[in-house]
This record gives C-alpha cells, sequence and structure tokens, in this order.
C-alpha cells in the first residue's frame, strides 16, 4: 500500500512540474529567473519541475503567482 501511495504522489508531483514547465517556457523564461521570482534556487525548480520531490503548498502558491496563474 505505501509503495502505491509514493508511486501516485510521484505521478502527480511528475504532472504538476510538467505543467509548471510549460508555462514558464511560454513565458519565455529560464528556471534560473522563476527561482528568482519564487525565492528558492533553480535546482530545486529542476526539481519540482522533473516530479523529482513534492512542491510544498505556500511555495507552489508562490510560484502560480509568479507564473500568473490564476486558482
Amino acid at each position: 500500500m505505501l509503495a502505491t501511495t509514493r508511486l501516485l504522489e510521484l505521478y502527480i508531483a511528475h504532472g504538476i512540474g510538467l505543467k509548471i514547465a510549460a508555462r514558464r517556457h511560454a513565458l519565455h523564461w529560464s528556471q534560473a529567473k522563476l527561482a528568482r521570482a519564487v525565492g528558492c534556487s533553480r535546482q530545486a525548480i529542476a526539481a519540482y519541475e522533473s516530479g523529482e520531490c513534492s512542491i510544498p503548498a505556500a511555495r507552489l502558491k508562490r510560484i502560480l503567482h509568479a507564473l500568473r496563474v490564476d486558482g
């Protein structure tokens, strides 16, 4: 059960990461520019976009605001 839950978390994180990367590309932003706007490292943005790790809710909110996503 735990393995299934972890796989689901990774699947969701990957999907969110792909959407963040797509929006960032649409704005012609680099990972570094998004990182500066959010207040984190470029490596963190890369990890979020690849689905390597989940995004804390507060940081996701800052990312969505920086990318001008309503929600």
